[in-house]
């Protein structure tokens, strides 16, 4: 039983270790991505990006966004944007709130970034914002997302655990089920006699795998 918990932990713990680098991985893809792949943009729901406004607002800025957005991304990659100001070419600089969500199949990880953006160009400046690392990348417009989406993580995580099993440890699986259904130890591949343990290797032989071998040899 120990040994079983302590597989289900590693795998778990692998599954998150992967399930934060695809995020990272996607996080990169706002650079590289947008805007010509955006697949899908729609106007927000106020409850979802009002918080987000009203986390960064500054002293100056509108008490509500002129408008708010979500941009949905191939690869693994949504944009919630809140923005205000003007949207005249050689106008005032728009103020620009953003959320960044990353993962796959959920997003599960999620960074702030905002700024101001000049109509019909660039973002003019991106500030520093809690829970946004910036690590030392030659492109800066690479984002690494270090907020968590607690269900979202949880649910990539589980994903991911359960392809890394597959992978490692699914063919065992499989091949001890097949010896079992052939009448064969599931460790050696022996024919197990009458006895509780394999004669060959001395594996003890489940209830399970006696019960079936017994079955499909009483059928033969």
């Amino acid at each position: 039983m120990r040994r079983r918990i302590f597989m289900v932990v590693i795998f778990l713990l692998a599954g998150a270790i992967v399930n934060v680098a695809v995020a990272w991985w996607c996080g990169g893809l706002l650079l590289v991505n947008y805007p010509v792949a955006i697949h899908d943009e729609k106007r927000a729901d106020p409850d979802l990006v009002q918080p987000l406004w009203d986390r960064h607002r500054e002293s100056g800025w509108p008490v509500a966004p002129d408008g708010m957005f979500i941009f949905e991304l191939g690869g693994g990659f949504t944009l919630l944007t809140a923005e205000s100001g003007s949207t005249r070419v050689g106008g005032p600089p728009t103020v620009i709130v953003s959320e960044g969500r990353c993962g796959w199949p959920m997003r599960s990880m999620k960074y702030d970034f905002w700024g101001t953006s000049v109509a019909g160009g660039h973002y003019g400046s991106t500030l520093p914002a809690v829970g946004v690392m910036r690590p030392l990348l030659r492109d800066p417009g690479f984002f690494v997302p270090v907020g968590v989406i607690p269900v979202g993580f949880v649910i990539d995580s589980i994903v991911y655990a359960v392809v890394l099993w597959l992978l490692i440890c699914g063919a065992f699986v499989l091949r001890r089920v097949i010896r079992v259904r052939r009448g064969l130890c599931p460790a050696c591949a022996y024919p197990r006699g009458e006895a509780a343990v394999c004669s060959e290797c001395g594996k003890a032989l489940a209830k399970r795998a006696t019960v079936i071998a017994d079955g499909e040899l009483g059928d033969s």
